[in-house]
């Protein structure tokens, strides 16, 4: 009996990371085209380092040699590849270079369409084709103003040039409302130290929808998991459609509600809390 109450006090102080549920703070947007969240939870135990890299980034693939079949689902998904036969040099649903829509028009085969599609997001990971030029004045190229936590010479490099030497290239597809389109994201991240807090930094290089910018920043410091997401979307060209920007703030608030659910769990090695 003395052992099992002995066993039981032991379980009991045991060091273990705790945390409350995710919470959304208020946060100012830095562009009239941006939305902007912050998403935090306390945690009663620090994070290891190792622990860390094992849990971000939580989504995303590794970008690949081809489209794998898992990918293909999801990136041409409900009627995005009715869509991309559609596309034509003055009218397409998708955010491809006019060149790109060009050549995409020529396309005969849904097999065709992949490749060239994969090409697109390929030259793009290789640096061999560059954002429009009128969409500079939309880029998040410094931390002076959006970001004023995990600073490092690691994220302004990230921020500046959109590559750094330790930068993971990774490609996701998200999809945020039911109502919204499946957007496939080029990426690069990396994780670094600020101070006493470990981070993680991911840019865009490229999305085929909305995105004319967009950068997550994780921060896990002695107390706190932290996530900001700062995204500017050309979904908001007009005074009519920034009036949506509360409900669309809502749903990436609850993406990242459920992302910071996801890689907690990952950190507690536990199934996500609903």
């Amino acid at each position: 009996m003395i052992q099992f109450f002995s066993a039981m006090f032991l379980l009991l102080v045991a060091p273990t990371i705790q945390a409350q549920k995710p919470v959304a703070k208020e946060i100012n947007s830095t562009h009239e085209r941006e939305i902007a969240i912050d998403i935090r939870v306390q945690l009663s135990k620090p994070i290891s380092e190792s622990s860390w890299k094992a849990c971000l980034p939580k989504q995303g693939y590794s970008f690949p040699s081809a489209w794998t079949s898992k990918l293909e689902e999801r990136i041409f998904a409900e009627d995005e590849m009715e869509d991309t036969k559609d596309c034509k040099v003055t009218s397409c649903a998708f955010r491809y270079r006019p060149d790109e829509r060009a050549e995409l028009s020529k396309t005969k085969s849904e097999s065709e369409i992949k490749k060239k599609v994969f090409e697109f997001y390929s030259q793009r990971a290789g640096g061999r084709v560059l954002p429009y030029a009128h969409e500079e004045e939309f880029r998040i190229a410094s931390s002076d103003s959006t970001f004023e936590f995990c600073k490092s010479a690691d994220l302004e490099q990230l921020l500046k040039n959109r590559t750094h030497p330790r930068a993971v290239t990774l490609i996701k597809v998200d999809k945020f409302d039911k109502r919204m389109r499946p957007t496939t994201r080029l990426t690069r991240g990396i994780s670094y130290r600020s101070h006493k807090s470990l981070c993680w930094a991911e840019a865009l290089v490229f999305a085929n929808h909305y995105d004319l910018d967009r950068v997550e920043i994780w921060e896990a410091s002695n107390a706190e998991l932290r996530l900001v997401v700062r995204g500017r979307l050309d979904f908001f060209h007009s005074w009519w459609r920034r009036l949506r920007k509360g409900e669309i703030q809502e749903v990436l608030e609850r993406w990242g509600i459920a992302e910071t659910s996801a890689v907690l769990a990952c950190l507690l090695n536990r199934p996500p809390s609903k």
